[in-house]
């Protein structure tokens, strides 16, 4: 059953992130349906309790702050996704995929510097990055 939670957690998250590429914004009920997904997961989980879901949680509401004080260099979208998935994953594993996206979204970002196409001001989709986190991690055998 857990599984099946993972697999639609995923689905949504590419779906999200296929959204945020062509919107560059992310629906609210897409968020809202990560956020039931994750809690149902969080129930049939047993190897970690309400504390890795609410640290795992509070990794993406840091990540809203991080998008307020810094004028949505981060989208608060991209926050409340992570703060979903933390919630079905844990402080580990969420802290895994972040780590994992952040090293995916490293790629595009020097090409367009080196090609002289970006700078610091330019904004790429972050969930397509964090879609392939999810992913490394669930393969890595991450929440197994």
């Amino acid at each position: 059953m857990i599984y099946g939670i993972y697999g639609m957690e995923c689905l949504l998250l590419f779906l999200a992130g296929i959204e945020d590429i062509r919107k560059k914004k992310i629906h609210i009920l897409t968020i809202f349906a990560m956020g039931v997904t994750a809690l149902l997961g969080c129930m049939l989980r047993q190897d970690y309790g309400w504390y890795g879901a609410l640290g795992g949680f509070l990794i993406g509401i840091c990540v809203i702050g991080i998008s307020i004080i810094s004028g949505e260099q981060i989208g608060r979208g991209d926050g409340m996704v992570i703060a979903a998935l933390g919630i079905l994953c844990g402080v580990r594993n969420t802290l895994g995929i972040v780590c994992f996206a952040s090293l995916f979204m490293l790629m595009p970002a020097l090409v367009l510097v080196i090609c002289k196409k970006g700078n610091k001001k330019t904004k790429l989709p972050f969930l397509p990055a964090l879609f392939l986190g999810y992913l490394v991690n669930i393969l890595l055998g991450g929440m197994a």
